[in-house]
């Protein structure tokens, strides 16, 4: 599954160009990794609840990199 994805920072402002944000499954191997998406730092999501971000999304966002 793929599409439009928003993410708004900590006013509920959007962030970036909603016509070029994606989103995406995040779908992990035996060992936790989804090879389109390597992680710099940390794992990817691991529940319905949470989400990866970008650095530069993160950084946008004035979010604690985590």
């Amino acid at each position: 599954m793929s599409g439009t994805a928003a993410i708004a920072d900590k006013n509920g402002d959007t962030i970036g160009d909603i016509m070029r944000s994606t989103g995406a499954n995040f779908v992990p191997d035996s060992a936790g990794h989804d090879a389109r998406y390597p992680m710099l730092q940390g794992r990817g999501p691991s529940t319905a609840t949470e989400v990866a971000l970008d650095r530069d999304t993160v950084e946008m966002a004035g979010l604690p990199a985590r």
